[in-house]
């Protein structure tokens, strides 16, 4: 049988890590639009790739430790659960490495070329936004599996709570950070409305 409170504490973790991420890309954001502060942009990015790895990584430590229930009582709300996680992982994960590209193509002189730069930053922004979104769902999903498992005596109902607030917390940071890049330009919505358009 699966531990809910191991599951819960690398959900917390990795949501915690996540938003610490969020944090430093927004305070990016606000330095890159100041001439005399974008050179810290660049150690942000690799902190903040750093901060998200950890968060997919511990996502994927939740995901094994759920797995030890698949075949128990509540199987069902454990699969939800799952492919929530999973999709959460890989969106954590694929934001990770934008932001290692972003350092990447901002350290190099002439190397980053204004496409490149482009690419990842709307990397950054739609892998955010795919995980707010995911996010969101996580509620639902460990509220379902912690309410099956405590019919049998095993849920933990503050636990759950933090995974919730946690959740509508990196909603409204992703939401704020790309409002905010895309008003201050430096996530730049018209190159790419015309590479998607």
């Amino acid at each position: 049988m699966c531990d809910f409170d191991k599951i819960s504490r690398l959900i917390i973790g990795a949501q915690a890590a996540y938003l610490v991420s969020l944090g430093i890309v927004a305070a990016a954001v606000i330095l890159g639009s100041n001439p005399f502060t974008s050179g810290a942009n660049i150690p942000a990015m690799v902190i903040a790739s750093a901060s998200a790895a950890t968060a997919a990584l511990l996502m994927a430590g939740a995901i094994a430790e759920l797995d030890k229930c698949a075949s128990g009582p509540c199987g069902p709300s454990v699969a939800t659960l799952r492919t929530n996680l999973v999709a959460l992982a890989a969106s954590i994960g694929i934001f990770s490495v934008s932001l290692a590209a972003l350092a990447l193509v901002a350290g190099v002189p002439f190397a980053g070329s204004v496409a490149a730069g482009a690419l990842a930053i709307w990397a950054v922004s739609l892998t955010s936004l795919f995980a707010a979104v995911a996010s969101g769902y996580l509620g639902n999903a460990v509220q379902a599996f912690n309410s099956c498992l405590s019919a049998s005596g095993s849920g933990n109902t503050g636990t759950t709570t933090v995974i919730v607030v946690l959740g509508v917390l990196t909603i409204l940071l992703t939401v704020v950070f790309n409002a905010f890049g895309t008003a201050s330009g430096v996530i730049p919505v018209k190159s790419i409305l015309t590479i998607f358009g």
